[in-house]
């Protein structure tokens, strides 16, 4: 009887110590869940709020009146910028951010989006403590644009011609190394289409430039930036976008400021009825219309390879014109 006893007695206490580890357990899990949830909650606010200062950081860098500017922009973590891009009619960059304090760690799902519509950004995806930001105007004609390149990668630009030597020089930007002065084994070598009767550097070419402009001060004005197996093709400044932006980013910007191009060609033809009512009259209607549908067929076909010989010829022709007319538009 005395050994029932004890039986069920020990078999009592066994319950009650596996129940008290099973509810210890359940309640340690739903600690760490917990945690875990608010470190994650707090990590989507703080990338969400990464996003939104990003944004606001940028805004000084509109070029302005200014040929360019640039500045460093530090994160206290290593960040990671994921840029999308909308083209739909002007558009928008839609910008996010994760981070992560050490390198073992593994990336979260980034922050909210901050939707960004009155700038062009051009960036890849990459992840650093500091980012290079610097801007430059694109011209066609008449000022469209301020645009905004975003990237935390090293550049050695090899054999640049001479004019563009001298911009890159002037951005002061310690990213970028010209002939393999302080060039480091890990940058990206961006070689120019050697000239005739010289030879291209020892270095092996990440991606090449191509220039293809005629009738211009240099055939860098237009051209293509060849990366793997597809190409760039750019006006003036957006070389540099074609540079560091990624193929989707580059081209639907592209198309954004094409359709901006179309449409302030419209405003400059109201601009010029308006002054032509006020007796002051102006011979660029034509050229300003065939400008406007030009600008909008290739924003609409993404298709730049050849839209941009007649868009920079119509616009050096737009410009010169302007410049003799008595009431000038722009």
């Amino acid at each position: 009887m005395k050994s029932l006893l004890k039986q069920k007695k020990a078999m009592e206490f066994n319950f009650e110590w596996i129940f008290a580890m099973v509810a210890g357990a359940a309640i340690l899990i739903l600690a760490v869940y917990g945690a875990v949830k608010f470190s994650q909650t707090l990590r989507y606010q703080q990338d969400s709020e990464l996003a939104k200062g990003l944004s606001i950081a940028l805004d000084p860098m509109q070029a302005g009146f200014a040929e360019g500017k640039s500045s460093v922009i530090k994160f206290n973590q290593e960040t990671r910028i994921n840029n999308i891009c909308d083209n739909s009619d002007f558009g928008a960059n839609r910008i996010s951010a994760s981070s992560r304090s050490s390198i073992g760690e593994e990336w979260q799902n980034p922050g909210a989006e901050t939707i960004i519509k009155n700038k062009y950004i051009f960036s890849s995806p990459e992840s650093s403590k500091n980012y290079i930001a610097f801007s430059k105007q694109l011209v066609i004609g008449f000022r469209v644009a301020d645009l905004l390149f975003l990237t935390s990668s090293k550049y050695c630009f090899i054999n640049p011609p001479n004019e563009i030597e001298e911009e890159i020089r002037s951005f002061q930007i310690a990213n970028f190394k010209i002939n393999n002065q302080g060039c480091e084994n890990s940058s990206i070598n961006v070689c120019f289409r050697p000239v005739k009767g010289t030879s291209q550097k020892s270095k092996s070419c990440n991606m090449t430039i191509w220039g293809s402009c005629s009738d211009c001060e240099t055939e860098y004005e237009q051209g293509y930036v060849e990366k793997g197996n597809r190409r760039f093709y750019y006006i003036g400044s957006l070389m540099y976008g074609a540079i560091i932006a990624d193929y989707n980013v580059y081209n639907c910007n592209v198309q954004r400021l094409l359709y901006r191009t179309s449409k302030m060609a419209q405003l400059y033809i109201d601009k010029g009825d308006i002054l032509s009512a006020r007796q002051c009259s102006t011979n660029l209607k034509p050229e300003l219309e065939v400008f406007m549908n030009v600008t909008s067929l290739a924003s609409k076909s993404g298709r730049f390879d050849s839209a941009f010989s007649s868009i920079v010829s119509v616009a050096r022709e737009l410009n010169m014109k302007n410049s003799q007319e008595v009431c000038e538009l722009w």
